[in-house]
């Protein structure tokens, strides 16, 4: 874990006004299952794409009503 105020060097989308705490990775593992996921997050490995869009609100596109119960059912449609 690192922090900064950029996802990575050369990501140029977001600045952040404060340093963010960015984890490159994530493994999720189900042990009644046994399976696990593991997820590589953006980084300068995939050029053009910023992939950390949190705490944006609506610059990223987000607004209150996404988060209505009639939103979720829509995107499930």
């Amino acid at each position: 874990m690192s922090f900064r105020k950029k996802a990575f060097e050369g990501a140029n989308v977001i600045d952040y006004p404060d340093e963010m705490g960015f984890i490159p990775a994530i493994v999720m593992v189900d042990m009644q299952l046994e399976h696990a996921t593991k997820a590589s997050l953006p980084s300068h490995r995939f050029p053009g794409e910023q992939g950390w869009y949190f705490n944006q609100g609506e610059k990223s596109g987000v607004t209150d009503d996404w988060f209505t119960v009639a939103a979720l059912v829509n995107a499930g449609h």
